[in-house]
C-alpha cells in the first residue's frame, strides 16, 4: 500500500529534486528485485573491511549514547497493565510463516511461540491502510465511517479525495486540498460522526489513550498539527485544531514529543518506522504509557510494493524495532508483564506482473469516445466519466445522466484482465465479470440465506460468480473473495453519487493520471483473499481471541482486553458505558 504520509512531503516543494537525488535514497533502491521469498537475510557474509567498518561505527555509536543517557537510569514501570497495538503496514502470513523458520526472527518467533497467532483476518474493502484502519477502530464498515478508499470523488463538492497516495498525484490536484485532507478532514470531517472510534468510547469511560503516527486517530482531547514555519505560506494557516486520544504523537507534526528521533525532510518529518517505536519506547520508560496505545509502522509497505511480496527486508526493519520495544522493561519477558502487545498487518498484498506482461489496465482507454475528468483540472458538466483508482480496485463514477449502467459494463467487461464488476442496482448490488456477460447475480441484504458470519441475504442468479456455495448446513459459504457479499455492499453505499466498483484479476493492477504503478512487484486493494487476509499476534491477553476473523470484530475485541486487564482511573469519570 501506497504510503499515506507522502501527501506531507509536498510541503517542501523548494526541496524536491534535492530528496529525489539524495544518495541515501539511491542505496536503498539498488537492492535486488524479487518476487521469491529470501534466504535468512541477516546470515549473508560481510566483507571484512565492511565489518570493520561497521564495528567502529557500532563502538562511536555506543560511546556517544553512552554520554547522553546515564548508565543508572531506570524505566519508569507502569502501573497497571496496558494494551498496546501495533499495526505493520502491508506485513503478511507469508513473511511471518518465513520469520517462524528463520532463526535471523528472534522477536517475531518470540511473540508467536508466547501468543496466539491468527495468520487470516479479513480487513475492509477496498484494502487500503486508510479504510482497513477506520473499520478496525469503528467497529464498522464504510458504509457507516464513510471512508471508501485511499482515493475516492466527493460528488457533492466536485472534489477528488486524495490522502496521500504519492507525490505526483498530490502535486497534479495541489498541495493544499491534499494536505488538508490528510492532517485534518480524515478525521475530522470525513470520518462519520455517527460512529465512535475506540479512542473515544474508551476516553469517555475513564480510560486513557494513545496514537503513534496513527493515520486515523478520532478522540476526545484538543492537539495541534503544525506544519513547519517555511511551509506555512502554502496552506494559508498555521496549524490544524484536531481531537485526538490523551497522547497523540504524528511525526514531528504534533505538539506532543517524547523522542529525539529523526524528524527533518529526509526522514519524512518523523512519519516513519524508527521515530515511531523511539517515540513508544520513550512514553514506555518515562512510565507515561496509557491504557491502549495503537502505533502505525509504515515502512514495510514501500518494500513490498517495490520488490514483490517475497521480501523480507521491510520485515527485518520491523523485527529490529520489536526488539526495542520487548527490551524498554529490561528482559523480554519483563516488558509483557506489563503490556499486552498485539502486532499485525493491515492487510494482504498480490504480486504485479512484470511490465512486459500489460499488467497495468488504463480504465481510460476502456471509455474511448467518452468526456474523461482529468485531475487538476475544474470539474465541468461535459465530463462524462471519472476514475478514483485504489491500486487492485477502482471507483468508475458516471457524471452525465443520460449514460446508463449497462453501457459502462459493457465497456469494462472486454477486458479479461478484470475480475469483479459490481453497482448499486435500486436496493440491490449487481454483479457480473468478463466472463460471465449474458449472466448476472444480484443481491440483497436481509434474506432468507444466513452466511457463516450470521448475516443474512436474498440471492437471485449465478452465484458462482462471486465463487459462492450453499454449504450442508444450508449456509452461506465464501470461496476466494472472503465476507464478498458484506464488502461489496459496503463499498456501494460507503458515499454519495452513480458509481461502479471494479477490481482486478490476480497480476494485474488499474491505472490512471499519475497514479502509482508496481509493475514486478506488489499491490493490493481488490476482493480476492490475497488482498484482504492479513495476520494479528495477540501476546498477554488473559483471554484467547473468541471466533476473530474479520477487522469490523477488533474494536470489540480491544475494548474486552482493556476492560478486563486495565485498571480505569476513578478520577476520569465515565461519560458512557462500553457495554
Amino acid at each position: 500500500m501506497r504510503l499515506l504520509y507522502t501527501a506531507l512531503l509536498v510541503l517542501n516543494l523548494l526541496f524536491l529534486l534535492l530528496v529525489a537525488n539524495h544518495p541515501v535514497r539511491h542505496i536503498r533502491l539498488n537492492m535486488r528485485r524479487s518476487a521469491k521469498l529470501e534466504r535468512c537475510p541477516l546470515r549473508t557474509k560481510v566483507n571484512r573491511s565492511i565489518k570493520a567498518s561497521l564495528i567502529a561505527i557500532a563502538a562511536v555509536t555506543l560511546i556517544a549514547s553512552c554520554t547522553i543517557h546515564p548508565q543508572g537510569a531506570q524505566p519508569v514501570l507502569p502501573v497497571g497493565r496496558k494494551i498496546v497495538v501495533i499495526v505493520v503496514d502491508s506485513l503478511t502470513n507469508q513473511a511471518l510463516q518465513h520469520a517462524i523458520r528463520c532463526p535471523d526472527f528472534p522477536a517475531f518467533r518470540y511473540l508467536i511461540r508466547h501468543g496466539h497467532y491468527v495468520p487470516n483476518i479479513i480487513s475492509s474493502f477496498p484494502s487500503m491502510t486508510v479504510s482497513d484502519v477506520s473499520t478496525m477502530l469503528t467497529g464498522s464498515y464504510p458504509e457507516d465511517h464513510r471512508i471508501p478508499g485511499l482515493i475516492w470523488i466527493d460528488v457533492n463538492r466536485r472534489e477528488v479525495v486524495n490522502y496521500g497516495n504519492n507525490l505526483r498525484q498530490a502535486l497534479q490536484l495541489g498541495v493544499r486540498p491534499v494536505v488538508e485532507n490528510t492532517l485534518y478532514n480524515l478525521n475530522q470531517t470525513h470520518l462519520s460522526k455517527t460512529v465512535h472510534t475506540i479512542f473515544e468510547d474508551l476516553q469517555d469511560n475513564g480510560y486513557t489513550t494513545g496514537a503513534i503516527n496513527m493515520l486515523v486517530y478520532r478522540g476526545r482531547t484538543s492537539h495541534r498539527l503544525s506544519p513547519p514555519v517555511y511551509v506555512r505560506p502554502l496552506l494559508h494557516r498555521a496549524s490544524y485544531p484536531v481531537q485526538g486520544p490523551d497522547v497523540l504523537v504524528f511525526g514531528k507534526l504534533a505538539e506532543q514529543s517524547f523522542a529525539e528521533g529523526k524528524d527533518g525532510i529526509f526522514h519524512r518529518f518523523g512519519l516513519h518506522d524508527d521515530f515511531s517505536v523511539q517515540s513508544l519506547v520513550a512514553i514506555m520508560k518515562q512510565g507515561q504509557l496509557p491504557d491502549f496505545t495503537m502505533v502505525y509502522l509504515p515502512d514495510n509497505d514501500s518494500y513490498v510494493h517495490k520488490y514483490g511480496v517475497g521480501q523480507m527486508k521491510g520485515v527485518i526493519r520491523v523485527e529490529k524495532n520489536l526488539r526495542r520495544v520487548l527490551g524498554a522493561f529490561g528482559k523480554w519477558s519483563d516488558t509483557l508483564g506489563h503490556i499486552t502487545l498485539i502486532v499485525m498487518g493491515d492487510s494482504g498484498v498480490t504480486p504485479v506482473l512484470p511490465a512486459k506482461r500489460h499488467p497495468t489496465i488504463m480504465l481510460k482507454d476502456l471509455f474511448q469516445g467518452y468526456a474523461v475528468y482529468r485531475w487538476g483540472k475544474p470539474f465541468n458538466d461535459k465530463d462524462d466519466v471519472g476514475f478514483a483508482v485504489n491500486s487492485r480496485m477502482a471507483y468508475v463514477y458516471i457524471f452525465n445522466q443520460n449514460i446508463q449502467h449497462p453501457e459502462m459494463i459493457r465497456r469494462l467487461t472486454t477486458d479479461p484482465r478484470i475480475d469483479v464488476i459490481a453497482c448499486l442496482y435500486r436496493n440491490a448490488v449487481f454483479v457480473t465479470n468478463p466472463e460471465n456477460r449474458t449472466s448476472q447475480f444480484i443481491f440483497y441484504k436481509n434474506g432468507n440465506t444466513k452466511d457463516v458470519y450470521g448475516q443474512s441475504w436474498k440471492l437471485k442468479g449465478n452465484i458462482r460468480i462471486l465463487d459462492l456455495r450453499i454449504g450442508g448446513d444450508g449456509r452461506l459459504q465464501y470461496g476466494r473473495y472472503p465476507d464478498v457479499l458484506q464488502q461489496l455492499w459496503s463499498a456501494s453505499h460507503s458515499h454519495k453519487g452513480r458509481y461502479l466498483i471494479v477490481t482486478a484479476k490476480k497480476g494485474y493492477q488499474f491505472g490512471d493520471d499519475q497514479s502509482p504503478e508496481h509493475d514486478g512487484g506488489a499491490q493490493q486493494g481488490s476482493l480476492l483473499k490475497e488482498d484482504v487476509l492479513a495476520p494479528i499476534i495477540i501476546v498477554g491477553a488473559r483471554q484467547a481471541p473468541q471466533s476473530l476473523s474479520r477487522f469490523v470484530d477488533l474494536k470489540a475485541y480491544f475494548v474486552s482486553l482493556v476492560k478486563s486487564q486495565v485498571s480505569r482511573d476513578k478520577s476520569r469519570q465515565p461519560r458512557t458505558s462500553l457495554d
